[in-house]
């Protein structure tokens, strides 16, 4: 008994979690611009000496029924003029040929350019792509890119006039390969290329066989879609990695990526088609694509594997065509492919689909295809068969079933396992009807993955336990777990974790926020993993205590600002900081770097004597710092003051001789009327500096030269019973 699998296309949705819209709903489309090329066949330089070529045409002249309509529209870009009679022959054959294989109303429009092309290319094809729609009906998978062939095949209606396109595909043949056998007898001689079987090929991928992957062999990164769709191919949603993992979901391998890369290029036990009318074509295996460890943009991927395939009637979907090698059929993997797909098949295509056996197969339900179940004993559903009395139940932990634990025979549509399976695990599960007359074969193979089991407590790393002086803004760390897909951390004041300060769910195995944390205080922490099971044990408890919180800035108190006067062997002190153990104290001619002549001391206390004596008659800065274990405070403000001076004097003015200024320097040993007055040569006084009282301590004066022009001059002090005279010169 034989069955098209287009009834499992609504059901598909379950599969992919994709939700459908209700029945006679208005179906839109978009075409799809700039999509690349899908398709570039290449020859090898091996002779096959293969040929499968079944006669199809004479059965379909015989029924007198068109299934299909195949419309050719010929180009020559090679130097004008038409195509090869002969070529023109070829094409019209493997369109018959296809014609025959399909089912569909809509005719399929094809433009075909017989063109110069690159060396070793045999040919080309660009199908146009066309996007559903949410609201797409039961019959399409909504939010899916399709080739227009296909979605026309599926509605029944003529998109390429609809949307106003020209053709379902365009396709492009090299006319300056000279190895072509443009014979339709399927018997290329050694080291010629079968016209036929390249015709055939490239209509394939134009009516569906094609993927929307994409690899950047320089920077090894893949992503999916065509042009501005966020949409996978209906192609792309039955693929999946050895490992039963779908290449489109990005959970696992995320779009524009390595791990993309690295699947597309077979590194996860290669790639396969998963359509179960395609493993069910091809005697319930995988269907293994082509994925070599090099993308080749329009080879890779969206073909059959180039040598596990190799002379056998599905070989036409290689991605290299062997000299002495014809294949004028697409093959039972390709025809189920379609089915899969949805499209409408054609007899000689349900010719190369197995017989379902005496009874129809049955269709699995629940658990959906690919699923995870968060149980460990769920109930297995599947539909009713007609005249079926009983069915018999297999699951296995391998895809092929030789690893079978469950085998059993039951009268309803559901089974419930009673045996605890194991965590994290995948699973397999078919289905066979059965009657007194005879059996239907096993079901499609359906694959779900059981949970994880709960994450096993969680090692903590640091800080250690009962650590202490630890600052605000540390890190937190334990053992990752390899069940765990996140973690718990809770940080408390107390053991029994009330209030807690941190109570946050992290995906990492460590936990950085903790610059709020107070200073002084002991704390509790603990971690648990969680995964999709729910959480694991908690882990040990640890306490730690934060490090004390550096000092305040103190105040100075003596000497005070511009204090003079002071002696050399003065105390300094300033006001006490609550949490400093020490104090930094400094003394510097130098105002703003300190680091002149510096001096520095600690003290525990607040206030420092100095033992041996500084410079009289010298101003100097001071400042503190408090400190402690958690750091250091700021400085104090900067405080100036001047040792004692023990006599009246003056210093030579500097520079001298000078242009416009220069600077005067004195010292008073006790406060006293001070006059400072400039003379010129003749003795005329010419500019008075200081005519005033001043106190004990060392002065600094400008005198200011703008209005006096060059010569010899004379500074005079006068101080109480002081006076001295200074000769000084101006050149300008």
């Amino acid at each position: 008994m034989k069955l098209s699998f287009f009834r499992y296309a609504s059901l598909l949705f379950i599969l992919f979690l994709i939700h459908a819209s209700v029945f006679g709903q208005e179906r839109t489309f978009k075409v799809i611009e700039d999509s690349p090329d899908v398709c570039i066949l290449h020859p090898t330089d091996v002779n096959a000496h293969y040929k499968f070529a079944p006669d199809v045409l004479r059965q379909k002249r015989a029924s007198n029924a068109a299934t299909a309509q195949i419309e050719v529209t010929y180009l020559n870009n090679c130097g004008g003029g038409s195509w090869p009679e002969d070529a023109k022959a070829a094409f019209e054959y493997a369109a018959d040929i296809w014609e025959a294989y399909l089912n569909t109303p809509v005719p399929i429009r094809i433009e075909a350019t017989w063109a110069p092309l690159e060396e070793g290319v045999l040919g080309g094809t660009s199908p146009i792509i066309v996007e559903t729609t949410s609201s797409a009906s039961g019959d399409l998978f909504p939010n899916t890119l399709y080739t227009i062939a296909n979605a026309s095949a599926i509605i029944g209606s003529d998109l390429v006039t609809e949307l106003d396109t020209d053709y379902d595909m365009t396709m492009s043949i090299n006319c300056e390969f000279d190895d072509w056998y443009m014979g339709t007898d399927a018997n290329p001689p050694a080291g010629m290329y079968d016209f036929v079987t390249v015709f055939l090929h490239e209509i394939g991928h134009g009516i569906g066989f094609t993927g929307s992957m994409i690899g950047n062999t320089t920077s090894q990164i893949a992503d999916w879609g065509f042009g501005q769709s966020e949409f996978p191919m209906v192609y792309d949603r039955f693929t999946l990695d050895g490992e039963f993992n779908r290449l489109i979901n990005s959970d696992i391998y995320p779009r524009f990526s390595e791990l993309l890369y690295d699947a597309l290029t077979g590194r996860f036990g290669g790639i396969f088609f998963n359509g179960p009318q395609a493993e069910f074509a091809y005697d319930d295996n995988r269907v293994q694509l082509h994925s070599p460890t090099l993308f080749a943009q329009g080879q890779s991927y969206a073909h059959l594997n180039q040598q596990l395939y190799g002379n056998t009637q599905n070989a036409l979907m290689r991605p290299f065509l062997d000299a002495q090698f014809a294949v004028h059929s697409p093959g039972p993997i390709f025809c189920g492919l379609l089915d899969d797909f949805g499209w409408p098949l054609g007899e000689a295509c349900l010719d190369l689909l197995p017989d379902e056996g005496f009874l129809s197969r049955p269709f699995p339900v629940f658990p959906a295809n690919g699923s995870f179940e968060s149980i460990l004993n769920p109930t297995l559903l599947w539909q009713s068969v007609a005249g079926a009395a009983d069915y018999r139940i297999q699951v296995a932990t391998d895809f092929n079933f030789e690893d079978t634990f469950i085998d059993q025979v039951v009268t309803g549509t559901s089974y419930d396992i009673q045996q605890d399976l194991d965590y994290n695990t995948l699973y397999f599960w078919r289905i066979q009807a059965l009657s007194a007359g005879g059996s239907s074969k096993f079901s499609t193979k359906y694959r779900f993955t059981t949970t994880n089991s709960p994450p096993d407590a969680i090692s903590l790393s640091l800080p250690d336990d009962n650590a202490t002086n630890l600052r605000p803004g540390f890190s937190f760390t334990w053992q990752p777990s390899g069940r765990a897909d996140e973690y718990q951390i809770q940080v408390a004041e107390n053991p029994g974790f009330s209030n807690p300060v941190i109570d946050e769910t992290i995906s990492p195995p460590r936990f950085l926020n903790t610059g709020f944390l107070d200073f002084s205080t002991v704390y509790y922490w603990r971690v648990r993993g969680l995964n999709s099971s729910g959480s694991g044990g908690w882990s040990e408890v640890r306490t730690f205590t934060t490090i004390i919180e550096k000092p305040d800035p103190v105040l100075l108190i003596s000497p005070s600002e511009n204090e003079n006067q002071v002696s050399t062997t003065a105390t300094f002190s300033w006001s006490e900081s609550e949490r400093a153990s020490e104090y930094i104290i400094q003394i510097s001619q130098d105002e703003i770097f300190f680091s002149d002549g510096v001096i520095q001391r600690t003290s525990s206390d607040p206030m420092f004597t100095l033992s041996d004596p500084i410079d009289p008659a010298t101003i100097y800065y001071w400042r503190v710092k408090a400190t402690n274990i958690g750091g250091e405070s700021d400085w104090s403000e900067v405080n100036q003051f001047t040792t004692v001076v023990r006599e009246t004097a003056i210093a030579q003015n500097y520079p001298n001789p000078f242009n416009s200024s220069t600077t005067v320097r004195f010292q008073l040993s006790q406060n006293v009327d001070v006059t400072l007055d400039v003379f010129d040569s003749v003795g005329r006084r010419v500019s008075v500096l200081i005519d005033e009282e001043r106190a004990a301590g060392v002065y600094f004066e400008q005198l200011q030269a703008a209005s006096l022009a060059s010569g010899t001059y004379f500074l005079r002090i006068v101080a109480g019973d002081f006076m001295e005279v200074q000769k000084m010169a101006i050149i300008k």
